[in-house]
């Protein structure tokens, strides 16, 4: 797993179709909101047991924007983003 700050880098990988730089490819990109500081961050889930990590993790999941059996469900806000 891991936590990614950059908007850029997770537009990246969603265009990429969950790949950049000849990484490999991840399972899943979920956004979410960290706790206490509510700035929107990326989570990259590359094995089933991230995810669980992530939902255990008690951060505000806003929602999956990539996922390996579908593709592309969203973009990715800016990381300042409030709403």
């Amino acid at each position: 797993m891991a936590t990614i700050t950059t908007r850029d880098i997770i537009q990246e990988l969603i265009d990429g179709d969950g790949t950049t730089h000849g990484d490999p490819q991840c399972l899943s990109i979920w956004e979410y909101r960290q706790v206490p500081t509510r700035k929107i961050v990326w989570c990259v889930v590359y094995v089933k047991e991230d995810l669980k990590a992530l939902v255990d993790s008690h951060h505000e999941i806003i929602k999956c924007l990539w996922n390996k059996r579908e593709g592309k469900l969203g973009d990715a806000h800016e990381n300042n983003d409030r709403s």
